[in-house]
């Protein structure tokens, strides 16, 4: 679903979980560049699904760019503090 709409340049963000494997994490990261989209490395499957209303989600993608926006401002906050996203 997350490739789909990343192929319909629809999704303003995508969040990887950091319980993924490194090569799904390239995948992902590596499609995000070649389309412009930001991507983050942020959260476990268990809490992103939370996130999204799902038991679990390897990958999120967010469509509205004030949440994308606000999303990657909390993960450049968390990261410089020493936070968890």
């Amino acid at each position: 679903m997350v490739e789909k709409e990343m192929n319909r340049e629809t999704l303003k963000l995508v969040v990887v979980a950091t319980d993924t494997s490194d090569r799904i994490w390239a995948k992902y990261e590596r499609f995000c560049k070649e389309k412009g989209i930001p991507a983050l490395r942020a959260s476990t499957k268990e809490e992103l699904g939370k996130a999204v209303g799902k038991k679990a989600a390897a990958v999120a993608g967010f469509k509205d760019q004030n949440q994308s926006d606000n999303l990657v401002k909390l993960y450049e906050n968390l990261k410089e503090t020493g936070g968890v996203l």
